[in-house]
């Protein structure tokens, strides 16, 4: 049985082709060659979800607006457009090429419910967790019980990791 994983936004930028602009300034991302060679080897199916997809934008798209941050995807205005389109449209290529599938599990009431649960779980335990990493552990949690077998969530993030190991989500952290 093929192995299934999850990528959270964090890994999807690690992913995404910002590193090449990273290199162009000696910057390094911890963990891109892992999930890159990876999801090449066609070793398992690689789910995202639209909701993961946004949240990625919305980050590339933080940086983007930050006055220091852009720099690193050009110097003038135009071409730090251009490297951000061209970014998003890497991406929506990689999604239609099938490389990574998009999971199409609606954000339901139901979703949501398991989400506000896992933020109450870990919120009151005074352990850091946010809407948005709730909202993952349910997706992969729904797409386990919908698969009938463990989906891996791939993250570095150590509160989301934190949360999984104790949830039982199998975890593929790319910068160990």
């Amino acid at each position: 049985m093929q192995k299934l994983y999850y990528l959270d936004a964090n890994a999807i930028i690690k992913y995404s082709f910002f590193q090449e602009y990273l290199d162009m300034h000696n910057q390094q991302e911890d963990g891109v060659q892992t999930v890159r060679s990876l999801i090449k080897s066609q070793d398992g199916i690689f789910y995202c979800s639209n909701f993961a997809v946004l949240e990625c934008w919305h980050t590339l798209l933080k940086k983007y607006r930050d006055t220091e941050k852009c720099k690193v995807f050009g110097k003038t205005r135009a071409e730090q457009e251009r490297s951000i389109n061209l970014i998003f449209l890497k991406l929506r290529k990689s999604i239609k090429s099938s490389e990574l599938h998009i999971d199409q599990t609606p954000l339901t009431a139901h979703l949501l419910v398991s989400a506000q649960k896992l933020t109450y779980k870990y919120g009151i335990q005074k352990q850091k967790i946010d809407s948005l990493d709730a909202i993952h552990l349910a997706l992969v949690l729904e797409l386990s019980l919908r698969n009938q077998q463990p989906v891996i969530l791939m993250t570095s993030d150590r509160g989301m990791i934190d949360i999984c190991e104790k949830e039982n989500i199998a975890i593929f952290n790319p910068e160990k």
